[in-house]
């Protein structure tokens, strides 16, 4: 309810027939990017093994906290091992593990090493570095993430080929192709916007974070060509994934446009959806995803005076 108040307040300041505003410039930064995984010292490389074991072979949370804690306290020295182990590990809480762990250690420092990795022969690997660096983004990378989307499609066709006896190396290709979907958009390509639109409408609240952080690679113009057909042609949750999408890689006055249109839908998701694009595509605001059915429509009527 907080947010809602606030909200308010941010519109009673707000001018009559506001504009999106242009976007910041970023800082000028070049940021270090590895050429190989640091080394670990003497007394890391006896460690590292059995901190490992810990996390991935743990019969309690407490053995497995341990191996966390160590492996952290080592660094990114100790990603190559936790990357060999993640491509082992037989079960998901396994793997669940040692990714937090791995996100703990990894930065956009790493992403062209994360990217070495996106043609490994072990699925978990590949699904992993391939996300991985859609979160973290590096624009350098658009052709390998590109060149990994078109081998996730063809391990799609291959499984579908293979009928019932493809159905685990099905699954796998097509949460391998999400994830380079993803890699895409972080690294500035379009290229796997079918994709994420598909995994958004069904799947939106478990991919939100990651989707939202990724997209920021990819917002601009490309991106708002594809979308504002799709928000202002679509329906249902296609047209709703659209204007979630919209909100975080849109910009400019024909994604406004796309929303504010939509203002007057007399389905509570697809207005919430517009105001949250208007959010952050006039006020640089982050999303509200729990509106009740009276504050979307009072947020609406808000946003239909400003753009007059």
């Amino acid at each position: 309810m907080w947010m809602h108040v606030l909200c308010l307040g941010l519109f009673a300041a707000a001018p009559q027939g506001a504009e999106p505003r242009p976007a910041t410039p970023a800082a000028s930064v070049v940021e270090e990017r590895l050429a190989a995984w640091p080394a670990l010292d003497a007394a890391g490389r006896r460690l590292v093994g059995d901190a490992v074991e810990r996390l991935t072979a743990a019969r309690t949370e407490a053995m497995a906290e341990s191996g966390r804690v160590d492996l952290v306290a080592l660094g990114e020295g100790a990603a190559p091992k936790l990357l060999e182990a993640l491509g082992k590990a037989r079960d998901e809480a396994t793997r669940a593990r040692i990714g937090a762990v791995l996100d703990e250690l990894t930065a956009p420092r790493h992403t062209a090493l994360l990217a070495a990795e996106f043609d490994h022969t072990k699925h978990a690997v590949r699904h992993y570095c391939l996300w991985r660096v859609g979160v973290l983004g590096d624009a350098r990378l658009a052709s390998a993430a590109e060149a990994a989307l078109g081998r996730a499609a063809a391990r799609i066709a291959k499984a579908e080929a293979a009928g019932t006896r493809g159905e685990a190396d099905l699954l796998d290709a097509k949460a391998e192709r999400l994830a380079a979907a993803l890699a895409c958009a972080g690294t500035g390509s379009v290229a796997g916007f079918d994709v994420l639109l598909e995994h958004a409408a069904a799947h939106w609240s478990d991919f939100a974070d990651d989707a939202r952080r990724a997209l920021r690679g990819v917002k601009g113009p490309a991106a708002t060509a594809i979308l504002v057909p799709k928000a202002r042609g679509g329906a249902g949750k296609a047209r709703i994934a659209a204007l979630w999408l919209l909100a975080a890689a849109g910009e400019g006055p024909a994604a406004v446009d796309a929303a504010g249109a939509l203002l007057d839908e007399d389905d509570t998701s697809t207005r919430i959806a517009a105001i949250n694009v208007l959010r952050a595509l006039v006020d640089g605001e982050a999303p509200i995803d729990n509106l009740s059915v009276f504050e979307g429509i009072e947020l609406a009527k808000r946003w239909k005076e400003r753009l007059r």
